[in-house]
C-alpha cells in the first residue's frame, strides 16, 4: 500500500510538473507573441512616421519652390516698373531738352531780329522812343515802358529802387518806394527813375 502510495504521489507530481511545463511553454508563447506584435506595430509607426516626414518634406520643397517663384515674380515686376520709370525719366528728359532747345532757338530769332532791327526794350519789345516814359530796373537794368508796367511818371518820380517782375520772381525782390511802403501817399519826392533813355 506504501509503495502504491507512494507510486501514485510521483505519478501526481509528474502530472503536475508536465502541467506546469505546458502552462510555463503557453506563457513563453504568448510573451514572444506580443514581443513579435509590439515589434510590427513599431515598425508599423516607424514606416507611417517616415512617410509623414517625406510628405512633411515635400510640402516644405515645394512651398519653398512656390516662395522662390513668387520672390522672383515681384523682383521681375519690379525691374519692370523700374525700367518703365527710367525710360518715363528719359522721355520726360527728351522733352525738357526739346523744350529748352525751342526756347534757345526763339530766343537766337529774337536776338537776330532784334539785331537787324536795333536795340529793343521793354516786355512789348519794340524799338526806342523818345516820346514814352521809361523805368530802368536796377537788378537787371533793363528799360520798360511805364505803361507796359503800370506806372506813370508821377509814380515813378516815388520810386526808390524799381524791380521788374521777371527779377521779382527769381530774386524775391520788390519794387521800394520812397518811404520803404510802396505807393506811400505820405512819401517825399524820390530822385527821378524816368528817363528818355540814356
Amino acid at each position: 500500500a506504501a509503495r502504491r502510495r507512494a507510486l501514485l504521489d510521483e505519478q501526481a507530481s509528474r502530472s503536475e510538473l508536465k502541467q506546469l511545463a505546458r502552462e510555463q511553454r503557453e506563457v513563453y508563447k504568448l510573451v514572444e507573441s506580443l514581443v513579435k506584435r509590439t515589434e510590427r506595430q513599431a515598425e508599423k509607426d516607424a514606416r507611417q512616421e517616415a512617410k509623414q516626414a517625406a510628405r512633411r518634406a515635400s510640402l516644405a520643397v515645394v512651398a519653398a519652390q512656390k516662395e522662390e517663384s513668387r520672390q522672383a515674380k515681384l523682383a521681375l515686376a519690379a525691374e519692370r516698373r523700374a525700367e518703365e520709370q527710367r525710360k518715363r525719366e528719359g522721355r520726360e528728359e527728351e522733352r525738357r531738352c526739346a523744350e529748352v532747345r525751342r526756347c534757345v532757338e526763339r530766343l537766337v530769332k529774337q536776338l537776330e531780329r532784334e539785331a537787324e532791327q536795333g536795340e529793343l526794350y521793354c516786355i512789348c519789345r519794340k524799338p526806342y522812343n523818345p516820346t514814352w516814359f521809361y523805368i530802368s530796373c536796377d537788378t537787371c537794368g533793363d528799360w520798360f515802358h511805364g505803361k507796359c508796367v503800370g506806372i506813370n511818371a508821377k509814380q515813378g518820380s516815388r520810386i526808390v529802387e524799381y524791380v521788374c517782375d521777371a527779377c521779382s520772381r527769381t530774386t524775391g525782390r520788390t519794387t521800394r518806394w520812397v518811404s520803404g511802403a510802396a505807393g506811400d501817399p505820405a512819401a517825399a519826392a524820390a530822385p527821378s527813375r524816368h528817363s528818355g533813355r540814356e
